[in-house]
């Protein structure tokens, strides 16, 4: 069932279906946002979502219909924040991914959700380097002698590599990986 476009009334469910599950995706993520997830706005959401599944499924064609009452059917059992906040979360995962492939049957673009995601790491980035540039600038010798700095780290790291052995490169690239693993699994327990 694909369902690009169509009548105002998918465009409607588009923006409530959208707008819920980013709310199921701070609950399944056990993101800090859930929190602030307003019970009164919540529930007039889920009712509108519900409202809006059951006039779609009574005006709709067989196959369709039946489409517009599983989104309900999924919908349904999730009342309020509360009941989200109290799921299993392996439950709230598969929730959420139903809640994609309905995304993707619906035609809701994805991309505004990624940029949400990786923007305030981008600014986080991008304020080190400013803030490293501004470090290197203000040294003793200006941005000459910082620059001049950073270029002998570089030629100093670069040698390093040049010139060290399988089994050298070997212990680094798997201390890396260790910190990798370490600070992933530490973010995942932490969650």
């Amino acid at each position: 069932m694909k369902t690009r476009g169509g009548p105002p009334e998918v465009g409607a469910l588009k923006t409530l279906w959208r707008r819920w599950v980013d709310i199921v995706d701070l609950f399944a993520r056990r993101r800090p946002g859930r929190r602030r997830v307003d019970p009164q706005m919540y529930v007039v959401l889920y009712k509108e979502l519900i409202q809006e599944c059951r006039k779609l499924a009574e005006s709709a064609n067989e196959v369709e219909g039946t489409f517009y009452r599983y989104l309900g059917d999924l919908v349904q059992p999730w009342l309020t924040p509360s009941v989200l906040a109290r799921a299993d979360r392996d439950i709230l995962i598969d929730l959420l991914v139903r809640c994609r492939q309905v995304e993707r049957q619906l035609g809701v673009p994805s991309w505004p959700r990624s940029v949400r995601d990786w923007a305030p790491r981008a600014v986080v980035v991008s304020l080190l380097i400013a803030v490293g540039i501004l470090l290197i600038g203000a040294s003793d010798g200006g941005w000459h002698s910082g620059l001049d700095r950073l270029r002998g780290w570089w030629d100093d790291l670069w040698f390093a590599v040049k010139w060290s052995s399988d089994v050298e490169r070997l212990c680094v690239i798997s201390i890396i990986l260790i910190l990798v693993s370490i600070l992933s699994i530490s973010r995942t327990a932490r969650s």
